[in-house]
């Protein structure tokens, strides 16, 4: 396993599991976000607007 933590494989493989926890922080925020959004009832979508008129 020594081979793998020093030299050009063990630092692809440190850039690849950084990139893979980068990328799941971003999809756990976006849902998170995207989940405990407020609703605003009062304010309809721009879309609803454009479809009462």
């Amino acid at each position: 396993m020594a081979v793998f933590e020093k030299g050009k494989f063990g630092a692809l493989i440190a850039y690849i599991i950084l990139a893979v926890l980068i990328g799941c922080v971003l999809v756990a925020g976006a849902l998170f976000f995207h989940r405990h959004e407020p609703q605003r009832p009062g304010q309809p979508s721009p879309h609803a607007l454009d479809q009462s008129q």
